[in-house]
């Protein structure tokens, strides 16, 4: 039987994603879920809408979440070669 590991996390808009990316850099996993909490995030991002009504969609760093996705997609790639 195979085995993966997933990692974790959760934290809403602007919350500090150092942990997911800790765990993307340096855990043993293939697979990351992570979950932005709706109940924060939405009032953030609504009083973020109020302050620029013309702005399509709110600014932000994403460049924390890709880098813990490229992390993960490289591992769980390299999980797929080795089970081949």
């Amino acid at each position: 039987m195979k085995t993966i590991r997933i990692g974790s996390g959760s934290g809403f808009w602007g919350d500090n994603l150092d942990p997911a990316i800790e765990i993307a850099r340096h855990g043993n996993v293939q697979y990351l879920a992570y979950d932005f909490l709706g109940e924060p995030t939405i009032p953030l991002l609504q009083k973020m809408q109020k302050k620029n009504p013309a702005q399509e969609r709110p600014a932000g760093d994403w460049g924390g979440v890709r880098l813990a996705i490229s992390r993960v997609e490289e591992k769980s790639e390299d999980a797929d070669k080795k089970d081949s």
